[in-house]
């Protein structure tokens, strides 16, 4: 090889390495992207989840489920009914 060969080639070595560290540079600012977007979308998950499945969803209580409650509530506080068989022996 020649001198100007080998100089050429350094310096097409030197402009690929530099533009491989530029693009090293973009690569891992698009990662921080990424990276705090999934941060951002687990965050909403847990929102979703405590929204609904929370204490807060369970509070409500319609109409029915008042009655519902207190029908379960007379029938124990209700005192059981015996009904005692007699037996006609002979």
């Amino acid at each position: 090889m020649t001198n100007e060969n080998l100089f050429s080639k350094i310096e097409s070595l030197r402009a690929e390495a530099t533009g491989l560290r530029a693009k090293g540079v973009r690569d891992q600012e698009r990662l921080k992207l990424y990276e705090e977007e999934v941060s951002h979308l687990h965050e909403m998950i847990r929102d979703f989840k405590r929204h609904r499945f929370g204490s807060k969803s369970e509070r409500w209580e319609s109409p029915e489920q008042m009655a519902f409650n207190e029908a379960e509530m007379l029938a124990k506080s209700a005192r059981p009914f015996i009904t005692l068989k007699t037996s006609a022996r002979t």
